[in-house]
């Protein structure tokens, strides 16, 4: 499990040019090349953002988190994130608040109300995904010590005006609700804009992928050419 005391990672922004093997690189390094045990640690949620594109000024987050909420279950299915008890941790707090106030009375004299009450709280609080979403994580890291890792690929084949949205969507995760984030972006974009708002008002992990020799690119797709014709 997490330290309680680790602090929340900072945003890992990924470089490069058009076909240099970002997407590549994020697949090696989360599917072949992180230990076990961070893997377990750190649940991953994959975004593609080119499947959320609306035109060159919008990217429909909405979708993004409710995508993102169901991909997690389905991952994840240990963690009953849907079910009555696990919701009722997320949002403990607010239902204590309630308890003390507004619900006080049903909670003493009207079971069948409270119960009522709750369920309609939390139906309210699952609708917002994209709040839901962030209080989901915050319970995670909170109680059982994991933490998510969302992966915002292929938002560097989109706008300049996208790739700056998706930027501050991912900080905005890392910052209000402590999620670890990976975003890629293209290279130009990056250099032209990383000392002007929004990129200098987070600190952030940046990493360059270099793109291939383009010779050794052909040598080696011509070697397994060879081998699959043997």
């Amino acid at each position: 499990a997490l330290p309680i005391y680790l602090p929340t990672p900072k945003p890992i922004i990924i470089i490069g040019s058009k076909g240099a093997g970002k997407t590549t690189f994020i697949n090696f390094l989360f599917k072949q090349s992180l230990p076990n045990e961070t893997m377990i640690n750190y649940p991953q949620i994959y975004i593609n953002f080119m499947k959320y594109y609306k035109d060159d000024v919008d990217i429909n987050f909405e979708a993004v988190a409710k995508d993102s909420l169901e991909q997690f279950n389905d991952k994840y299915p240990q963690f009953e994130i849907n079910s009555s008890k696990v919701l009722k941790r997320i949002y403990i707090k607010e239902i204590n608040e309630k308890d003390k106030g507004i619900w006080a009375y049903w909670k003493e004299n009207d079971q069948p109300t409270y119960q009522q009450k709750i369920s309609l709280f939390l139906e309210e609080k699952t609708n917002n995904r994209q709040e839901h979403f962030k209080a989901l994580n915050i319970y995670l890291t909170r109680e059982i010590h994991k933490r998510i890792i969302i992966i915002f690929d292929n938002a560097d084949q989109l706008s300049d005006v996208i790739q700056e949205k998706v930027f501050l969507y991912a900080c905005s995760l890392n910052t209000s609700a402590r999620f670890g984030v990976l975003i890629s972006l293209r290279e130009g974009y990056y250099y032209k804009w990383r000392n002007q708002p929004p990129f200098n008002a987070f600190d952030s992990n940046v990493y360059h992928i270099a793109a291939p020799d383009y010779g050794i690119v052909l040598q080696r797709r011509s070697e397994e050419h060879t081998s699959e014709l043997q």
